[in-house]
């Protein structure tokens, strides 16, 4: 199937994932739901396991639907969506983390130490970056553990 994505086209849709509470997981943008759902399904059956409900809304062209879906996943921040915020903290923490453990590998030289050695000390790194950046989850800190760090739900907000 060919996606025309001319702005006089309206062919796409914006849909919401909702859990059974009415708690919003997931927006999202495309011109076959069933397609897309299947791939979401295949993919991050961590919160389409639990998806009670889909609302959609549309048809827009390819340009409109695409800014909804960005308007909506940053004012709303539903839990399984990355927007700037989110990544950027995710980010910071990334960067704090590769800092520290090199401040811990300086003088003594990755070489130096045994495997399990090297593997305590960037344990203690995570567990100093869980404490330093609470908020942000990732896959040995998360309740859903396994789930890959960039399908991580946002914590719930203060």
């Amino acid at each position: 199937m060919t996606v025309i994505r001319a702005t006089e086209v309206r062919n796409h849709f914006v849909y919401r994932a909702y859990d059974a509470e009415g708690g919003l997981l997931y927006i999202g943008c495309t011109h076959d739901i069933k397609k897309r759902w299947t791939q979401h399904c295949m993919d991050n059956p961590h919160w389409t396991s639990i998806t009670a409900s889909l609302r959609m809304a549309g048809p827009y062209s390819f340009e409109v639907a695409r800014e909804k879906e960005r308007s909506l996943i940053e004012s709303l921040e539903p839990l399984y969506n990355t927007n700037r915020r989110r990544y950027a903290e995710f980010m910071a923490k990334k960067r704090w983390m590769r800092s520290r453990a090199e401040a811990l590998f300086e003088g003594i030289g990755r070489g130096a130490l045994a495997i399990d050695e090297r593997i305590e000390l960037m344990q203690r790194v995570e567990d100093e970056a869980d404490e330093k950046f609470p908020g942000i989850w990732n896959s040995h800190n998360h309740p859903i553990s396994g789930v890959p760090e960039r399908f991580q739900p946002a914590p719930p907000r203060p």
